[in-house]
């Protein structure tokens, strides 16, 4: 199945849930659909039943695909994913820090920025977990 090695092929799994097969990953197919700090958007990934977490800006970055034709309306802004997601926004945070005040983002096409914990500008959650 040529899905399975493609990192940005996703598979509507059902429940509002995306598995990524190249990566093991299952991704939430809508966003927090409001913007959040790092901190909520943490508590946000871990509320949810069933092991589900803020990703790395990595497991982010996989999301794009530069090859696609189609390109996702992420809010306002035209983002190049799986149109199986259900996006507000195109900014969402990672797990990772930068320091004690930051952390990192992805705004997809895949340019990862360092913002500060307080800051809700823009940015959402998406989480992900295992399969």
């Amino acid at each position: 199945m040529a899905c399975a090695k493609s990192p940005s092929c996703l598979i509507d799994a059902g429940g509002g849930v995306l598995r990524q097969p190249a990566s093991g990953l299952e991704w939430t197919q809508s966003d927090s659909s409001s913007t959040l700090d790092w901190n909520a958007a943490k508590g946000y990934c871990d509320g949810k039943a069933g092991g589900w977490r803020l990703p790395s800006s990595a497991e982010l970055q996989s999301l794009n695909d530069d090859s696609s034709a189609v390109s996702l309306s992420c809010g306002p802004v035209t983002c190049k994913i799986s149109p199986l997601f259900h996006l507000t926004w195109a900014s969402f945070w990672s797990n990772e820090t930068n320091g004690s005040s930051e952390a990192w983002t992805v705004f997809l096409p895949g340019l990862r920025l360092s913002s500060d914990v307080s800051s809700a500008r823009h940015h959402r959650a998406l989480c992900v977990r295992r399969f």
